[in-house]
C-alpha cells in the first residue's frame, strides 16, 4: 500500500504563491499602496452579501500578508463595479489575503496556490471571536489580512482571547510569543465561518506537538461536514499529524478497497478529483448510498465523495484528495457503508476549499433540457454516457447551464462527446446569446473548431483549429479562456489544438443571459451526439492538469 501520508495540502493562507493582476472591464483601477513589484498575477471575482447578491461598490483590498508576518506589508485596492465584479493585480512573489467591504458589512478570503482564478467574497455583519490556547500564558493573536487595532489581542492570564467586529469568512489566526527566548512559539490556525452567528467561540487551541508552527483543535466535530458552532477548521495539515489516532473496527461492515493509478505528467495535484469503480455486490442490496464513506486505506483520513451512478454489479464515484506528490504511483481507497463512523473521521471538506466548480452535469437526471421556443422537453434521447449515462439532443434542443457567464472571467470549460457525424450543418457546443446577437459560441463545422460573436450579419469568427473528430467515439474536449489577455486554448485528448487564439466574446454586462449547451436555440445548432460529465471551472487549469483528467477519466470508463 502507498501512504498518503505525503498526500497532504498545506495552509491555504500560509502556502501561497500569492496571485494576481488588476483588470480593466468592470472595475475601477486597481491602486497600490506602494512598494509593490513583479506585478504579474490575476484575481477577479465578485463581491456577494449573504443573500448572494452581487454587491456594487464595494471596496476590495488584496493585503500581502501572512500568519508568519508581524502586520500586513503592503495592499492593492480596487472597487467593485455596478455587478459586484471586481479586478486585481498583485505582485507573484507575495503571500495574499482578499478582504471585502461595504458599509459596515465585510468578509475575508483566503487566496490560493493557483497563478489565475476567479473568486467571489462573501460579505456580512461583523463577528467577535474567542478562544484560549493551552499552556499558554502570554503572547499576541492577530487576525491575518485585518489591519485594524481591534485585529490584535494579546493573551490573558489563563490564554484566553477576543476578537470584537473582526470579518466573516477564510480566517487565519496567528499567535506569536517572543517573551522567553529558549521557548519562542510562532504558529496559526485556519477556519471558515457559517451561519449568522454575531459570537463564535472555538474550542481550546493546542500547539500541535509534532509541529508547533499549527494550532489544533482536538474536538472533530469541528472538522467534520460544515463544521460545528459556525465554525469549520480548515488547517491544520501536517505530514506529521495522523487525525485518527485509534481506528473503529470495521471488519464486520461489508467494504472494498480500490486501488487506482495516479498520472505521471504531473508535479502536483492539488484538490484532484479521482473517479472510482467499485463492486456493489459486496454491499446489501437496501444499502443507504447517503452513507458510503470513502476513506484512505492507510490512515482513515475521510474524503468528499459523490457518487456518478450506482447499480447491482458496479458503481462509480467521485472522490477528492488534498494533493498528490510527485512519485506517488498509486492511491489506495476503502468504500464502505457508516454514518456512525463518519462522523469520527477529519474531513478537510475539500469540497468547498479546492473545488472551483461553478457548474457540473453528470446526465444522471440533472440537466435542464429546452426546446427552441424555450419550453421544457418532455422527451430526452438518454443514451449510454462516457461514464454513467449521457444525454443526446433532438434537433432544436438545449441544455441550460445558467450560472456562469462564458463571456467573463477566467475559466476552463470541459466535456466528453461521442460524435454522430455531419449534419451538413455548424454544430454548437456551449452558447450565450440575447435576442438575435450571439454573445458567444464554441462551435465546430467543417472539421474546425472555433468561437463566435455578433450578430447574424456580422458575425466575427476565430478557428481554434482543424480535427477530424471521429464517430461514435468518445472524444473529451476542454477550453481555456483567459480573459486578461483574451486568450483562448482548446484542448482534444488531453493535447493543445493549435495555437491560442485571442479573441473578445461580447459582454454581457449587467444584462446576463443564459449559458446553453449542445446548442444555441437555434433550431439547427443542435450538437449531434452524446454530450456527458460537463464542467465549467473558474480557474485556468494547466496542460498538464488536463492532460491528467483526461488520462485518469479515461481509465475509469474501461
Amino acid at each position: 500500500m502507498i501512504s498518503f501520508g505525503k498526500l497532504r495540502a498545506f495552509g491555504v493562507v500560509c502556502a501561497l504563491a500569492s496571485l494576481l493582476v488588476a483588470f480593466t472591464g468592470c472595475t475601477k483601477t486597481a491602486e497600490s499602496a506602494g512598494g509593490v513589484t513583479d506585478i504579474g498575477n490575476s484575481i477577479a471575482g465578485v463581491v456577494v452579501d449573504a443573500s448572494g447578491n452581487a454587491v456594487p461598490s464595494a471596496r476590495v483590498v488584496a493585503y500581502y500578508d501572512n500568519w508568519n508576518q508581524s502586520f500586513a506589508s503592503d495592499s492593492v485596492v480596487a472597487i467593485a463595479g455596478e455587478d459586484g465584479k471586481y479586478e486585481l493585480k498583485v505582485d507573484s512573489n507575495a503571500n495574499v489575503v482578499l478582504f471585502a467591504s461595504y458599509g459596515e458589512d465585510c468578509g475575508l478570503a483566503a487566496t490560493k496556490n493557483v497563478d489565475n482564478y476567479v473568486r467571489n467574497i462573501h460579505i456580512g455583519k461583523r463577528r467577535t471571536y474567542s478562544s484560549r490556547i493551552a499552556g499558554r500564558l502570554s503572547g499576541e493573536v492577530r487576525v491575518v489580512g485585518a489591519t485594524s487595532d481591534s485585529a490584535f489581542s494579546n493573551l490573558e492570564s489563563d490564554g484566553s482571547f477576543t476578537f470584537h467586529n473582526m470579518p466573516q469568512g477564510d480566517v487565519t489566526l496567528a499567535y506569536s510569543d517572543s517573551t522567553d527566548a529558549e521557548n519562542q512559539v510562532k504558529s496559526r490556525i485556519e477556519f471558515t465561518t457559517n451561519g449568522d452567528r454575531d459570537s463564535m467561540a472555538l474550542p481550546e487551541l493546542n500547539l500541535l506537538e509534532d509541529d508547533p508552527s499549527w494550532l489544533t483543535v482536538l474536538d472533530l466535530r469541528y472538522y467534520v461536514g460544515e463544521g460545528f458552532g459556525g465554525v469549520l477548521i480548515r488547517n491544520p495539515v501536517s505530514e506529521h499529524w495522523t487525525p485518527v489516532t485509534e481506528l473503529p473496527e470495521t471488519d464486520s461492515i461489508p467494504s472494498q478497497v480500490v486501488t487506482v493509478a495516479v498520472p505521471q505528467s504531473v508535479e502536483y495535484l492539488t484538490g484532484f478529483l479521482f473517479p472510482i469503480k467499485i463492486e456493489t455486490d459486496v454491499f446489501p442490496k437496501d444499502v443507504n448510498k447517503s452513507d458510503i464513506v470513502v476513506v484512505n486505506n492507510d490512515n482513515w483520513e475521510l474524503f468528499p465523495s459523490e457518487i456518478e451512478y450506482w447499480n447491482d454489479e458496479e458503481a462509480l464515484l467521485w472522490v477528492r484528495i488534498a494533493g498528490v506528490d510527485s512519485g506517488v504511483t498509486e492511491l489506495n481507497f476503502k468504500v464502505f457503508e457508516s454514518a456512525e463512523y463518519a462522523a469520527k473521521l477529519i474531513s478537510f471538506d475539500l469540497g468547498q476549499k479546492y473545488d472551483y466548480v461553478y457548474s457540473r452535469l453528470h446526465f444522471n437526471g440533472d440537466a435542464s433540457v429546452r426546446n427552441s421556443d424555450g419550453s421544457a422537453a418532455k422527451s430526452v434521447a438518454d443514451s449510454v454516457g462516457f461514464l454513467g449515462k449521457g444525454v443526446t439532443l433532438g434537433q432544436g434542443q438545449y441544455m441550460v447551464i445558467d450560472s456562469v457567464d462564458m463571456t467573463w472571467g477566467l475559466f476552463t470549460m470541459s466535456l466528453w462527446t461521442r460524435w454522430n457525424g455531419d449534419n451538413g450543418k455548424a454544430q454548437v457546443l456551449v452558447s450565450e446569446r440575447g435576442d438575435s446577437t450571439y454573445k458567444f459560441q464554441w462551435r465546430y463545422e467543417d472539421g474546425k473548431f472555433s468561437l463566435m460573436k455578433g450578430a447574424p450579419s456580422s458575425l466575427e469568427i476565430a478557428e481554434l483549429g482543424s480535427y477530424d473528430l471521429p464517430v461514435d467515439e468518445w472524444t473529451h474536449l476542454v477550453l481555456v479562456y483567459d480573459n486578461i489577455n483574451s486568450l483562448w486554448t482548446m484542448y482534444v485528448n488531453g493535447a493543445a489544438l493549435g495555437e491560442t487564439v485571442k479573441f473578445s466574446p461580447s459582454y454581457t454586462g449587467s444584462n446576463m443571459f443564459p449559458a446553453r449547451l449542445g446548442g444555441s436555440g437555434i433550431e439547427a445548432d443542435t450538437w449531434n451526439g452524446a454530450l456527458d460529465e460537463f464542467r465549467f471551472e473558474s480557474v485556468i487549469r494547466t496542460p498538464k492538469w488536463i492532460k491528467s483528467v483526461y488520462e485518469t477519466q479515461k481509465t475509469a470508463a474501461k
